[in-house]
Order: structure tokens, then sequence, then C-alpha cells
């Protein structure tokens, strides 16, 4: 995923930026040194945080790839390509995947799905 670094933020000794894509802006935390303000990245996105059915991952109100952050977390919309038998699924972001383990997920694939996150984290590619 290619993102252009608008500010960056330390938080509680973490760095963090606020990035925009074509798909919006959000904050994420950096692992990398300190980014250049306005340049382009390309960038890998993971998730730690645990992702349930029905409670931060739903079906999508729009077949929409977008990022953006409201009240205060983070909210993607891409689209569930493939899941394996354990839960794992790989989901498109307009052409950047993210591999995320969804639990209780039921239904047809592929699938626009909205996802809801406290933290995200980018770690540059060097590409």
């Amino acid at each position: 995923m290619n993102v252009t670094i608008n500010k960056m933020i330390l938080i509680k000794n973490e760095n963090f930026v606020e990035f925009s894509t074509v798909l919006g802006s959000a904050i994420a935390a950096w692992n990398a040194g300190t980014p250049k303000l306005g340049e382009l990245y390309d960038v890998e996105l993971e998730v730690m945080e645990e992702v349930i059915w029905g409670v931060n991952a739903h079906r999508a109100l729009k077949d929409v790839y977008s990022i953006e952050v409201v009240n205060g977390f983070i909210n993607l919309t891409g689209r569930i390509m493939s899941i394996d038998a354990d839960g794992v699924a790989a989901v498109d972001l307009d052409g950047s995947v993210v591999l995320l383990e969804v639990v209780g997920f039921t239904g047809d694939i592929p699938v626009f799905v909205d996802l809801e996150f406290k933290k995200i984290t980018l770690f540059p590619t060097g590409v």
C-alpha cells in the first residue's frame, strides 16, 4: 500500500504517523526510522487485534474500499477474497492484501467488510 506521511506524532514513546492514501486517511504506529513528511512510502499494514465477526468485523454497507478514523477507531473497508479453515482471511484493500484471522466468519466470499481497530501498524517495505 502506498501512503503519504502527513504528520509525525509521539504517543507514550511510540512513533505514530498521520497518513493518506487513495483510500482515505488515518493514523498508525510507524515501525521504522523517522519518515520524511510529504514523502510517499510503500508499506505493509499489520493488525495485532483479534478480529471477531459481528464485533469489529461486519458486512460492509457499501462495496467501496476506504480507510478513515471514526470516533478514535481506524475503520478499514476491504474485500475478503479468501479464508482458510483456521479463519485466516486475505483481505484486499484495493490491490494491497492484509492477512487477518477472523473469528466466527460465516458467509460467502468474496465479500466487502468493515473492520474497526484501535491500532494499526505500518512497516515500510523499502521498495
